[in-house]
């Protein structure tokens, strides 16, 4: 593949862009090893994929072909060692639960047990649904930035394909009855707002070295 002639500017951007999909990588490997529900880490597997597919797409822009990527399975050949199995009950590490309440949702907030690590999954598809969303805003401004033909046209494909990501991911979590927002009338939406977001706060658990 030809080396690119990229200016100081769009070589920033796809630095920090590639930076952010490794970032993606690792974390969507860790949302899968966590997840329990069997429709979230179908959708997880599937979007690490992308998240391969996507540094590699960007690293060719560079002139060459990345090493090292494991063909979009953690570990290399489906679920790595370690993985919990399918149904085993969701761990306590830290965060929130959305439970349907008359129509709404109402998030109960309780203390993460440090011993242990696991989050839950409606935490795991918000975290991933936040990533998608960001990268698909960054991935918009980079092409804005960028003057080179085919890097601008990466970095829209790159962006319409996490904008795809996160509306997938909004869908289940509002499928299953995860997303914590249900708008009524208008006169209650500020009610109802206010509602699903009471107590979601926590005191994190104090980090015991």
């Amino acid at each position: 593949m030809a080396q690119a002639n990229l200016t100081t500017i769009e070589l920033h951007q796809l630095h920090e862009r590639m930076m952010e999909h490794i970032v993606g990588i690792e974390n969507c490997s860790l949302w899968l090893r966590q997840a329990q529900d069997p429709d979230l880490r179908q959708t997880l597997q599937s979007h690490l994929n992308q998240f391969q597919q996507h540094f590699q797409k960007l690293f060719g822009q560079l002139g060459a072909e990345p090493t090292g990527l494991t063909g979009g399975q953690p570990g290399g050949q489906g679920l790595a060692p370690g993985f919990p199995p399918v149904g085993q009950p969701g761990g306590n590490g830290g965060g929130w639960a959305w439970q349907p309440q008359g129509g709404n949702y109402q998030a109960h907030a309780f203390q993460a047990d440090p011993s242990d690590t696991r989050i839950t999954d409606p935490v795991l598809a918000a975290s991933c649904l936040v990533y998608c969303k960001f990268e698909s805003l960054a991935c918009s401004q980079a092409a804005l930035e960028a003057g080179h033909g085919s890097l601008r046209q990466c970095f829209l494909d790159v962006s319409r394909d996490h904008s795809q990501m996160a509306l997938e991911l909004y869908q289940l979590m509002e499928r299953k009855g995860w997303y914590p927002v249900r708008f009524g009338p208008d006169s209650n939406v500020m009610n109802q707002v206010r509602s699903a977001y009471q107590g979601a706060l926590r005191r994190a658990p104090a980090y015991a070295g």
